[in-house]
């Protein structure tokens, strides 16, 4: 099928005066095609603004948007493109990492109970990565998503900052979450419990502390700086000890690749900071190291190499450990631990394709926003997401926030996708063509 009246136009680079051709669409395909775009990244932003606030809706916006996506793919292939997804370094892991797990869910020990946590679970993921990479091509989307993330940071830091002092959240009236593995009150913000709170700050704060040090202006940095206050307030009175060590050692590592000096300094200031931390907080970092000071993660972690050695190469299927535990009436439904979950479930393959996604982004990252991004907002911003996203690997250690069903998971799905995809944005309109 071939939409009618194409034709190509001679331009001619502003960057370096090279011959470019350029498609030419009638008015109502060139509506079309920036329609569906243009959807597809307002679900995007979308997405990242529901994340706090409802997951049915956010499920639904990816729903929209994916579809939109395909339809501008279709629009591409009338005027005689190749429908070809955009190239990003992760296509092949990520990839891999479904396959991988849809072979767990076919060989799993309850295959209706894993294919439903499949699609509900790994699919979207899949899906969010895929709108990410595919919507986030300009310097232009990539900012005003980064302004939608920094809105929605402002707003959750604001309300866990109003609910410390007032007792309840603004947005549903959460008050604030006495769990028993906290030993004291913690803030929930609009999420309503404190460990999706932390799921969402150990994001954050690595991603708004890198940027409100380095960008520019001084206004930009200001309002970013007032962000990240707000949200270091927070990341202090959730009183979880994997998600400070997670942003430090994030936040460490990026800066060292960076700008050493600055590495050095920030975690001198880190060391100084500990003694500005609540007591309760204190507290539970130093029981960590007495006896039993690790809430039974270790006794989770030996009940997944159990199931795991029931079927060491695609594991028990998704699932498989919440099933186990209801069976034996234990209250945790999750290992605390994003890499002995997916031992557990879906063993060898899935922990596998897993690590190998990590090796690849690891290895692209080390040197992308040094040697690839030419512009420095971009290279700041390509750090900020990286941080982000090493934030969230170490957390995963301790945690079980990347591949269960919570609404944090899908914004590090999409984050990974944008880490990854901003070295190849280009710094004008003309580059896109060329």
């Amino acid at each position: 099928m071939k939409f009618g009246a194409i034709k190509e136009e001679l331009v001619f680079s502003v960057e370096n005066g090279a011959p470019v051709y350029r498609v030419k669409l009638p008015v109502w395909g060139e509506f079309l095609f920036k329609f569906t775009g243009r959807w597809t990244f307002f679900c995007l932003c979308l997405m990242a603004l529901l994340v706090p606030f409802n997951v049915v809706f956010l499920k639904w916006a990816a729903v929209s948007g994916f579809g939109m996506l395909c339809a501008r793919k279709i629009i591409e292939a009338g005027i005689g493109k190749k429908p070809l997804w955009r190239g990003n370094p992760l296509n092949g892991a990520v990839g891999t990492f479904v396959i991988a797990m849809g072979a767990s869910t076919i060989f799993s020990e309850n295959m209706y109970d894993s294919s439903q946590i499949f699609s509900e679970r790994i699919i979207p993921y899949a899906i969010i990565f895929l709108m990410a990479k595919e919507t986030i091509t300009t310097r232009k989307r990539l900012f005003g998503f980064l302004g939608v993330m920094g809105l929605v940071a402002f707003v959750v830091g604001f309300d866990a900052v109003w609910q410390y002092f007032t007792g309840r959240d603004l947005f549903f009236g959460y008050s604030m979450d006495s769990n028993y593995d906290v030993g004291g009150v913690a803030i929930t913000g609009p999420f309503g419990r404190h460990s999706f709170l932390s799921g969402y700050l150990e994001m954050v704060v690595p991603l708004f502390v890198f940027c409100s040090f380095f960008t520019r202006p001084w206004y930009a940095r200001a309002l970013i700086f007032a962000t990240t206050i707000l949200l270091i307030f927070s990341w202090m009175y959730v009183f979880q000890r994997g998600m400070v060590l997670s942003v430090t050692i994030s936040l460490f590592a990026v800066l060292f690749l960076y700008k050493k000096r600055y590495s050095y300094m920030f975690l001198s200031i880190i060391l100084a900071a500990f003694f500005l931390l609540p007591s309760l907080m204190h507290k539970r970092i130093v029981d960590t190291f007495q006896p039993g000071g690790d809430n039974g993660r270790f006794q989770l972690w030996q009940q997944a190499l159990e199931l795991f050695v029931r079927n060491p190469l695609t594991g028990t299927g998704l699932g498989g450990y919440e099933r186990y535990s209801n069976s034996l009436g234990l209250p945790d439904i999750h290992v605390h631990s994003t890499y002995f979950e997916l031992l557990a479930e879906a063993g060898i393959v899935g922990l596998g394709a897993f690590l190998f996604l990590i090796f690849v982004f690891f290895r692209h990252q080390a040197g992308a926003f040094k040697n690839l991004c030419r512009d420095y907002r971009q290279r700041i911003t390509c750090a900020g997401f990286t941080a982000l996203c090493v934030s969230s690997l170490i957390s995963g250690l301790f945690t079980t926030n990347i591949v269960v069903g919570i609404a944090c998971s899908a914004m590090f799905w999409m984050s990974l996708a944008v880490a990854t995809g901003i070295p190849y944005i280009p710094l004008s309109e003309d580059q896109r063509f060329s």
